[in-house]
């Protein structure tokens, strides 16, 4: 297995900074780590999980999960 790319950990960074602009949760405003957290823990079922060892394949399924989410909560990934 590969461990992921540096593209892959930037675009990671990329869309959790699009998150941590635009959507709240339960009314505030949380910053990227808090939001890689939640999407972890709800995909993974662990907090504090570090990406930092995801495979390729892992990573792209986080990046889908947080695409996914924008969708669900209409966030402009193009702005």
């Amino acid at each position: 297995m590969t461990r992921h790319t540096n593209l892959q950990r930037k675009r990671m960074w990329a869309l959790l900074s699009m998150v941590s602009d635009k959507a709240r949760f339960k009314g505030y405003q949380l910053s990227k780590d808090e939001w890689k957290d939640i999407f972890c823990t709800h995909l993974y079922g662990k907090r504090g999980m570090s990406t930092r060892e995801f495979e390729v394949g892992q990573m792209a399924d986080f990046q889908n999960y947080i695409e996914a989410f924008c969708i669900d909560n209409n966030i402009n990934l193009k702005e």
